[in-house]
């Protein structure tokens, strides 16, 4: 019985501190001048329960946020946005599953508007989940 509290309260401890040194970061959308649009910054390196919120910059052109079904680790939920219609909407997602996640806007992913999330480390190849078939997939 000892060893099952002492258990509880060092996962208590743990989980605390993890959702203290929590982090927000943010990621803008935004059609540059050279007619481009883009996710800004392209690559993120985070750590386990840090929140990304993207941003759209653009007034005239709707962006999401869609994960690649085959790039994501095993394990972690696919994730995709509504269209942020509007200059200065937003939508957050929080990153629990250790890997790299690759993700696009549906609209743009054929001029590159693509983007990637590291958190904590990058996946290998082995470990990254398998989309199904119903599942559409851009290939980066």
């Amino acid at each position: 019985m000892l060893k099952i509290s002492k258990l509880m309260l060092i996962s208590i401890v743990f989980l605390s501190c993890f959702s203290i040194y929590a982090q927000t970061h943010v990621i803008t959308m935004e059609t540059k001048d050279t007619g481009i649009p883009m996710f800004e910054p392209k690559y993120l390196l985070i750590q386990p329960g840090d929140t990304v919120v993207w941003r759209n910059l653009d007034s005239d052109v709707s962006h999401n946020i869609v994960a690649e079904p085959n790039s994501i680790p095993k394990g972690a939920y696919l994730f995709a946005s509504p269209l942020l219609e509007t200059v200065g909407k937003e939508w957050s997602h929080q990153f629990s599953h250790v890997g790299t996640y690759h993700y696009h806007c549906h609209p743009h992913a054929a001029k590159g508007m693509i983007g990637t999330v590291v958190v904590g480390r990058e996946s290998p190849l082995d470990k990254l989940r398998e989309a199904t078939s119903s599942e559409h997939i851009h290939h980066h």
